[in-house]
């Protein structure tokens, strides 16, 4: 067999007799079986490494959505888009239709519509102020991952290595 890596170290083995030889790319370098799982262990290393970041950006990100979300299941978080609306129409014009917001009135004998609306409307405040930051952080620290993985796909600079993945110290306070 015969072995090359492209620009991006992606390995490919060829049959040694030469019949696979228009496979062969432009920019391929040729490298001998001792270099094969050095280059392998190389990418994956560092892929791994983006990747067990990419994992701790979401942990976090979680951890800091906790005090609004751990209150809800995920379908009640579904329908605030729907209940918000719903709020800020009926607190504007008590004859707005509010089906959502009807349904869940009719369960709930506890509460009256208009303290629920009260509610929805401090409640989506209250989750704004949480999310956005949030979400602005989890989404910065994921284009500074992004830079680094397109850096490490591009031969053409310096490869990445654990200082610059370790530089992304994720804190959402």
């Amino acid at each position: 067999m015969k072995y090359f890596k492209d620009e991006n170290n992606n390995v490919f083995a060829f049959e040694s007799d030469g019949s696979q030889d228009h496979l062969i790319k432009s920019g391929m370098t040729e490298i001998d079986e001792s270099e094969i799982q050095s280059v392998i262990d190389s990418k994956l290393i560092i892929d791994d490494r983006l990747a067990n970041k990419h994992s701790e950006i979401v942990q976090k990100f979680k951890l800091a959505m906790a005090p609004v979300t751990s209150l809800y299941t995920a379908e009640e978080i579904a329908s605030f888009p729907t209940q918000e609306p719903e709020a800020i129409a009926w607190q504007s014009d008590n004859a707005a239709p509010t089906p959502l917001i009807d349904f869940i009135v009719a369960e709930r004998a506890s509460v009256d519509k208009a303290t629920l609306v009260g509610r929805i409307i401090s409640n989506a405040s209250n989750y704004k102020s949480v999310a956005g930051p949030a979400i602005g952080k989890k989404q910065d620290y994921e284009d500074l991952l992004y830079a680094l993985q397109t850096q490490h796909e591009d031969e053409q600079q310096p490869d990445v290595i654990q200082a610059d993945i370790d530089a992304i110290v994720v804190d959402y306070r």
